[in-house]
Order: structure tokens, then sequence, then C-alpha cells
């Protein structure tokens, strides 16, 4: 398992708390439960390989390997789990109020919620997507992505 941890830009500073990508040959650990703590960030997360299982308050959401999803602020903790295989995705953890200047909505009607991006903006996801999709390397993907954030 490997977790890199990459600078924001100096732009998205304000915005953006730390940007990450979790990659791992086997996947999440079964003998580990990986646990996400909640801090008050809402987070984007950009699933490139298998699909990433998060439960939490007795609820299941699988997010499909090459999706985009937001996680909205929480106050739960969530148990992350994936098949074992090839697994990578990157988190942009906003700051608390940082994501609002990006997608426009109330962080209160995405509290403790898990929602694909194209429910905040169909447009952005689209063209996000598809050209994060084919991006070869993790690093050109989180620039991109950044391109787009700005």
């Amino acid at each position: 398992m490997k977790l890199t941890f990459i600078e924001p830009r100096i732009e998205l500073k304000p915005y953006i708390q730390s940007i990450w990508v979790f990659e791992s040959e086997v996947g999440l650990p079964l003998s580990d439960i990986s646990l996400a703590a909640p801090n008050g960030c809402p987070k984007l997360i950009v699933n490139c390989e298998n699909f990433l299982i998060s439960a939490a308050q007795g609820r299941a959401h699988i997010s499909p390997e090459q999706s985009l999803s937001f996680v909205g602020i929480r106050d739960v903790p969530v148990v992350l789990s994936t098949t074992a295989r090839k697994t990578c995705f990157i988190g942009i953890e906003f700051s608390p109020s940082g994501a609002f200047p990006v997608f426009g909505v109330p962080m209160g009607e995405l509290a403790n919620r898990l929602v694909p991006v194209d429910v905040l903006s169909r447009a952005w996801n689209q063209s996000c997507s598809e050209t994060v999709r084919n991006l070869e390397g993790n690093r050109g993907k989180v620039e991109f992505i950044q391109e787009m954030l700005l």
C-alpha cells in the first residue's frame, strides 16, 4: 500500500486542506478495519481503479470504478472496503467551507451523504471524469482535477 500526499496549487490552498493518492496492488487489507473518522471536511473522491464500498449508519454505498463522488461533512465514522485487486483512488479534502465556491451547494444539504458528482454538476462531472479516465499517471490526474476546480 502507498499513500502519497500532494501539495495543492497555491490558488486552491484557501479551499483545499489536502490532496492524497491511495494505491494498492491488493485493495484495502481484509485484516484491517479501514475506518475514516469524521473531521468536518467535505471530500471529492476520484475512484481510478477498483470500486470502493463505504458503510455508515447502517447504509452502504458502492462507488464504481472511474467515478467521481462527493462526500459531505460527516459526523459519523465510515468503514471502507474494496475487493482484493489493484486499487487506486484520489482524495481531495476541502476546508469546511471550501467546497461551496466550487459546487455552489450548501454543505448542510450534503451532511453525512455521499453523492455522485453529477448530482452536483453534470457538466463538470462529464468533462472531468472523461478526461481523468484517459490520463496516464496519478500526478497528471491530480493536476487536471485542480485545473478543473479553478
